[in-house]
């Protein structure tokens, strides 16, 4: 939440985005085996915004690992990919998230996805080609906060994060390091609460997104 603040980005969607980017991962949601193809149908499927829907179905570099799955064509026939500040916070939460929730450098964050998965596997092939662009993502976003930073308060942080301890209790981690953490291991009691957390703190404004997400995180349990 803090990076879509401090980057002026739209928080309903950066957040539900980054709640909802690895859900093609959950068992009933999974098809083609390509996480972002599937989180994106699923999320087409249930009504969740369309712009939401895109980000995840081409989150961190999503066409790369397409291509290299032979889905590029269905990605791109299906999600139209909108590059920019949005998209690249997206990236950069992603990307400097490891596993565990814990801080990385994106170079730490490769390392770990490619040590993780084998250096013949389709995800490592997938990282050797996407490195450039994904790096690039990541330091556009870092330098929009440093610039921003700039004008504002000096307690902002670099990478735009909020400690844990500023959240509530219920909450044991800020949403976008829970959300990014890396989902093999994603399970509906990990998403359920996100969303609940996310649309009881979403009291004012649109509330499209909060009850959507919502939705779609229920739904993988039925």
């Amino acid at each position: 939440m803090v990076v879509a603040v401090d980057l002026g980005l739209p928080t309903d969607v950066l957040v539900s985005a980054a709640w909802l980017h690895d859900i093609g991962y959950a068992p009933g949601i999974a098809d083609t085996g390509f996480h972002p193809l599937d989180g994106g149908r699923f999320l087409r499927a249930n009504d969740v915004d369309e712009q939401i829907v895109a980000l995840v179905a081409h989150h961190s570099c999503a066409l790369i690992e397409a291509d290299e799955r032979g889905l590029a064509l269905d990605l791109q026939a299906e999600f139209v990919h909108e590059p920019g500040p949005l998209a690249d916070a997206l990236w950069f939460c992603d990307m400097t998230t490891g596993p565990d929730g814990q801080d990385l450098a994106v170079d730490e964050r490769l390392a770990e996805i490619c040590c993780r998965y084998g250096p013949e596997h389709v995800v490592s092939r997938f990282i050797d080609r996407a490195e450039g662009e994904i790096q690039g993502a990541v330091r556009r976003t870092e330098q929009r906060l440093g610039s921003r930073a700039g004008s504002r308060s000096p307690s902002a942080t670099s990478a735009g994060m909020a400690p844990a301890s500023a959240y509530p209790s219920d909450q044991a981690s800020p949403p976008l390091v829970v959300a990014t953490a890396a989902a093999p291991r994603l399970s509906t009691s990990r998403a359920l609460p996100a969303s609940q957390t996310l649309a009881r703190r979403r009291t004012s404004g649109p509330s499209w997104s909060a009850r959507k997400v919502l939705t779609a995180v229920l739904l993988v349990e039925m």
